[in-house]
């Protein structure tokens, strides 16, 4: 998976965050954190010829990639309207939710958000 990560990992695009530390998610009370990315479809049909599926599960291809831990090691300019980056990162290490939508033009967006 971190070949996989390594090759398209310049391509990966954020295109959403949103951190809000006083609404409350799930049993256990934390704070709610989403993402979105966009990866180019490769990536995703890639990973699916690896795993021997027709379609990714999103939480399995989130975990597996390390993704969360990649994005939190960056070390790039991050845009200022995704400055709370490494703070949803520190939220979507745990359980979360994941579904995909084309964006045409090769890339699909996948959103990310805790479950708790």
């Amino acid at each position: 998976m971190q070949r996989l990560v390594d090759e398209f990992f310049c391509q990966i695009e954020v295109v959403y965050t949103n951190f809000d530390p006083c609404h409350q998610v799930g049993d256990y009370g934390s704070d709610a954190a989403e993402m979105a990315i966009t990866v180019p479809d490769g990536m995703l049909s890639r990973y699916s010829e690896l795993k021997g599926v027709k379609e990714p599960e999103g939480a399995e291809f989130w975990k597996e990639t390390k993704l969360a831990k990649r994005l939190r090691e960056y070390n790039g300019k991050i845009p200022a309207e995704h400055a709370n980056m490494f703070d949803v990162l520190d939220f979507l290490g745990g359980e979360v939710q994941v579904s995909y939508r084309s964006e045409g033009h090769g890339r699909t967006r996948i959103d990310i958000s805790e479950t708790g």
